[in-house]
C-alpha cells in the first residue's frame, strides 16, 4: 500500500464524511481539479523543516544527505538508460534465485547502480 504513495503534500482537501452519494464524490473531484488549476506546475509537497516546524539538526543534516543521493542518482548515465528495466528485472532474477542465506543484505536506505559489466555493481548506503 505505501508504494502507491508518491509524496505527501501541503495542500489540504477537505472531504465529506461519507462518499457513498454521488453528489459528496463529484465534490471531492471538483476540490482535486481546482487544485489541479491552481497548481499548473507541480503541486507543493509537505516541507518538515517548513510546514512541519522540525528543528532537529541531525534531521536537517540527513535532508540534505538525501538530496545529495537524489541528486547523484538523476544524474547517473543509468538512470537515463533505456536498459535499466532490464538490468533491474535481470538483477530481481538472479536475487530471487538464490538461497536466502546468500542473498543480498544491504541497509535500509541503500542506492545500488549497475556498472556497464555485468558484475559491476556499486551501491551507496545511508
Amino acid at each position: 500500500m505505501l508504494s502507491s504513495l508518491d509524496g505527501i503534500s501541503s495542500i489540504r482537501v477537505y472531504l465529506s464524511n461519507d462518499l457513498r452519494p454521488l453528489e459528496n464524490r463529484q465534490s471531492v473531484y471538483k476540490a482535486v481539479q481546482e487544485v489541479k488549476k491552481r497548481f499548473k506546475e507541480a503541486i507543493p509537497l509537505l516541507d518538515p523543516v517548513d510546514d512541519m516546524k522540525v528543528e532537529d539538526d541531525g534531521f536537517k543534516k540527513l535532508l540534505g544527505k538525501m538530496e545529495t543521493l537524489e541528486k547523484r542518482l538523476k544524474e547517473h548515465p543509468l538512470a537515463k538508460s533505456a536498459q535499466l528495466p532490464s538490468l533491474y528485472a535481470a538483477y530481481e532474477a538472479k536475487v530471487s534465485h538464490k538461497p536466502s542465506s546468500r542473498a543480498f543484505s544491504f541497509a535500509p536506505w541503500t542506492l545500488c547502480f549497475f556498472g556497464s559489466s555485468y558484475h559491476g555493481i556499486s551501491c551507496v548506503s545511508f
